[in-house]
């Protein structure tokens, strides 16, 4: 499948009130969906890469919508900032902090899609996008169109998960860690490493679907791009009775990027890379060199809580992804800061809980008792 995305973003004062646009086509140029982001402030290039984030997460989207898998997707990015395309594609070095972290998420969610190019076109034929990125400087609003129908948000509203009215059923997200894996047995990182599941962890996922099948009224599905939390997915879904092509992907639930420390085991980590480690332990912007920091997790993790929270609410639902996406939500219900990572512990195939009714509240963490008898 190819998919072609138009992306843009502006700022009126640079740094001022800013606004991101990007569009999906069809190759025969059908609009597929679009989506318009409202940044209270920001850059001109800040706006730049929030519309090629959002364009790509929206790809992810509607490769999933239109049946195929997001990481099998063939998508064309288009965009008439000539630094964004050089820096994509990695002929121009990024020395701006804020552009570097905007720039590392976008290259974590293009690891989540199949092949993808970056592209320069003149303003003339962006339109479209540059339309959207005004809208929502105008109107001072985010929103989408398509695959999922039409939506609107005030800004404030994708920060925290949106409160639910005091006569309905709360949100329930039962966050489910993936099952067994590779790199997993071998005690290495695994960020952006996409391994399948092990036999056992495919037994993991199995036993993990059938308690949430007896336990919960599970009503929707959504999951992490990646392979080990998809295959998880799908376990749950049989047990559901939820057909797997009903899965919801959201590429900002994907494990975080541990950059040159991935598929190392923590030992070697230490031994290699011992200031990285030491300075990233001590301060949560720092990253390893190529990868993501988790204060960056936490923000794209959040904003996609906010958005499972407003997509279904009232609902339960199963969020299918990782050890550090799971961390960053129980960072967010208790209020702490990023001790949270080291200070505590997250099972394979282990599910944690949280109720969304105003603030988030933790009701569990780190249950795998349904995994007990297993050989």
């Amino acid at each position: 499948m190819k998919l072609i995305v138009n992306t843009d973003g502006g700022s009126r004062g640079n740094p001022g009130i800013a606004g991101a646009g990007a569009v999906v086509y069809a190759e025969d140029g059908t609009e597929l969906a679009a989506r318009w982001d409202y940044l209270q402030r920001g850059t001109n290039n800040v706006a730049e890469y929030r519309g090629l984030i959002g364009g790509l997460e929206l790809a992810g989207r509607v490769a999933q919508r239109l049946g195929e898998r997001a990481e099998t997707a063939d998508v064309s990015v288009r965009m008439d900032s000539k630094l964004l395309v050089e820096q994509m594609n990695g002929r121009f070095k990024i020395k701006n902090a804020a552009l570097k972290e905007l720039a590392q998420q976008a290259q974590g969610i293009r690891r989540g899609l199949g092949n993808v190019t970056f592209e320069w076109v003149p303003r003339a034929e962006n339109k479209r996008a540059d339309e959207l990125a005004n809208r929502a400087m105008d109107r001072r609003e985010s929103g989408s169109e398509g695959p999922d129908g039409p939506r609107r948000e005030k800004p404030e509203q994708r920060e925290t998960a949106r409160p639910t009215p005091a006569k309905q059923r709360p949100t329930q997200l039962l966050l489910l860690r993936h099952g067994e894996n590779p790199l997993s047995v071998e005690g290495r990182f695994a960020g952006v490493s996409n391994p399948e599941l092990t036999e056992r962890g495919h037994r993991q996922a199995e036993l993990a679907g059938a308690y949430l099948a007896k336990r919960f009224a599970v009503d929707a599905i959504v999951a992490s791009p990646m392979i080990r939390a998809r295959q998880t997915a799908e376990h749950v879904a049989r047990a559901c009775a939820i057909p797997p092509a009903s899965i919801d992907s959201d590429p900002d639930l994907r494990e975080i990027d541990f950059g040159r420390w991935e598929a190392k085991t923590f030992r070697e980590v230490r031994e290699q890379h011992a200031e990285e480690f030491t300075a990233m332990m001590a301060d949560p912007s720092q990253a390893p060199h190529g990868g993501e920091s988790v204060d960056a997790l936490y923000r794209r993790v959040t904003q996609a809580m906010a958005r499972i929270a407003a997509d279904h609410a009232g609902r339960t639902v199963a969020v299918v992804t990782h050890m550090m996406p799971i961390k960053s939500m129980v960072r967010c219900c208790l209020g702490s800061d990023a001790s949270v990572y080291r200070r505590t512990h997250l099972d394979l195939a282990s599910l944690t809980v949280v109720r969304l009714a105003g603030r988030p509240t933790l009701m569990l963490m780190n249950d795998a008792h349904y995994l007990e008898d297993l050989d």
